[in-house]
């Protein structure tokens, strides 16, 4: 695999392979049954999770959504309205483009449509309202900075 992702500011991008795993063993007891087994991390791994909390976590009840476009919008607002002050607000149409479904833009607009109204992601809240051009507009709040009805 490769990977550019993981590099220092001011530093010319280059691109690195990687693995996820730097060694494994296989630990049996006396009888050859299975006892455990232990995994080295390689260090940029290790790193970005322990060291420097460059990780995005994803909360539990993400394992609960059942629906494709739920989870991809949870990841969504993960990403993008995790600790913004405001929230972050897309266009309908520009969710549309950046989501790559194959589904029509109505029929994807109505599937939106209905997740907001279930409000049920976790730590986020999704609000529709029409901008200035008239266009549907769906912001992303955490719910540290908008009151959430959907925690369980």
């Amino acid at each position: 695999m490769e990977t550019n992702i993981r590099v220092p500011k001011g530093s010319r991008k280059k691109t690195t392979g990687f693995h996820w795993l730097e060694d494994w063993d296989a630990h049996e007891d006396e009888e050859g049954k299975p006892t455990g087994m232990s995994m080295t991390l390689p260090r940029w791994l290790f790193d970005g999770i322990v060291e420097k909390g460059m990780v995005l976590t994803i909360h539990e009840d993400y394992f609960v959504l059942t629906g494709g476009i739920e989870r991809w919008l949870y990841r969504v607002a993960r990403k993008h309205a995790g600790h913004q002050e405001t929230g972050w607000p897309f266009t309908m149409r520009q969710l549309y483009d950046k989501s790559g479904s194959a589904a029509r833009f109505s029929d994807f607009a109505i599937d939106v449509r209905k997740i907001v109204e279930a409000d049920a992601l976790p730590e986020y809240t999704l609000r529709l309202h029409r901008n200035s051009e008239g266009e549907d507009v769906l912001s992303m709040m955490a719910c540290w900075q908008h009151p959430c009805g959907n925690l369980r």
